[in-house]
């Protein structure tokens, strides 16, 4: 399997639970800006600490809060494939869905939060979805 149809099998399998009245309510807004800093971590330590030290689990919390996805399993997969520095592989189609979900706008890019500052994005996606 080709890492792009990997990516859009991802992709495809994200789904978020959202209200039929959020999701009509933010359907056709414009774009909002994150609740959360990207850079806010240090604002709230306990979601900090367990994003730097366990983000396998922040991770795996995060997207079993947003879908239908196994936890257990999205752990293990973002754990495995954090060895080889690979996890943005599951992390990004995750963060758009979420993204797109919310109305949010995507500052930075899904690819860069996911990709290069994963630890962080953990921590705003967490945040975000605590305060919504």
């Amino acid at each position: 399997m080709h890492h792009k149809t990997f990516v859009i099998y991802l992709e495809n399998t994200v789904t978020l639970k959202i209200s039929s009245s959020e999701r009509s309510r933010l359907k056709g807004t414009m774009a909002q800006q994150w609740n959360v800093n990207l850079f806010s971590c240090v604002d709230d330590i306990p979601t900090c600490l367990i994003g730097w030290f366990c983000p396998c689990y922040l991770f795996s919390t995060n997207a079993a809060n947003t879908s239908d996805m196994n936890q257990w399993l999205l752990c293990a997969g973002y754990c495995c494939l954090s060895g080889c520095y690979a996890c943005g592989v599951l992390h990004y189609p995750h963060r758009q869905k979420l993204r797109e979900a919310y109305g949010l706008v995507e500052e930075p890019s899904d690819i860069v939060a996911s990709v290069v500052l994963s630890p962080c994005a953990n921590c705003q996606e967490a945040r975000e979805i605590q305060q919504r």
